[in-house]
């Protein structure tokens, strides 16, 4: 098993998607008279974004995500006159997020690897819809390079990275030595396979306590865990 150990690392925030949809218009015009709504920004907290009504912009979204993820995104489209589409579960059909949306196509079961993690279906649905392209939120497909691949293929817009952004920076080791050779400032750490007790003690020392262990595949900051000691 490969792991990550650094110093007093912290857990990174997931991608902000919220709002990606202005970096894939192209700008026409100065925000003359624009639109001014609420849009969440960095550490939580919300700021005024501007809207220019001529902008460049996608007709019809489909959200490949559910709950108050989905709500964001549909408050965002509808304030810049965005159609968009909801994709849910049997068990969600009635849920708000659904209701909000200009139109909803059921793709599953409960079970999310039958629904909401069922990329051909949900391609299926962008087809049958005829969305432009599919913001994913975060969690399910978000970081799916497969799924943003198809989308691609099939000309849909994925509201996100592109695939191969994803496959790079989704093992976190090789992400550290993406960022290295671009000379980013790197936490203290260890960047090889750890493969017994022994060495993890020999690599903790080196480093100094405390250190953090991560899976190198890992996320939503499953599988960390800090150390203070050999013990």
């Amino acid at each position: 098993m490969h792991f990550l150990w650094t110093l007093g690392a912290r857990s990174s925030p997931s991608s902000n998607r919220f709002l990606l949809l202005k970096r894939f218009q192209s700008t026409q015009t100065t925000a003359k008279n624009a639109k001014s709504i609420f849009t969440y920004g960095k550490d939580g907290h919300y700021f005024r974004d501007r809207i220019d009504p001529n902008e460049s912009k996608f007709s019809k979204i489909l959200i490949a995500n559910r709950g108050e993820i989905a709500c964001r995104i549909i408050r965002t489209c509808q304030a810049m006159g965005i159609k968009t589409v909801a994709v849910h579960s049997d068990v969600d059909s009635n849920s708000l997020f659904v209701k909000m949306a200009d139109e909803a196509v059921c793709i599953g079961p409960a079970q999310a690897k039958l629904s909401y993690l069922n990329e051909d279906i949900i391609l299926n649905a962008v087809k049958q819809t005829g969305a432009e392209a599919v913001h994913p939120g975060y969690g399910f497909l978000s970081e799916n390079t497969k799924f943003a691949k198809k989308l691609a293929d099939n000309n849909v817009e994925f509201i996100g990275p592109s695939s191969k952004s994803i496959e790079a920076m989704g093992d976190k080791i090789h992400s550290k030595v993406i960022a290295r050779k671009a000379n980013v400032s790197m936490i203290p750490g260890y960047d090889g396979e750890v493969k017994d007790e022994d060495e993890c003690i020999r690599v903790s020392n080196d480093i100094g306590y405390p250190v953090m262990i991560k899976a190198s595949a890992g996320g939503g900051g499953k599988g960390m865990r800090v150390a203070w000691n050999d013990k």
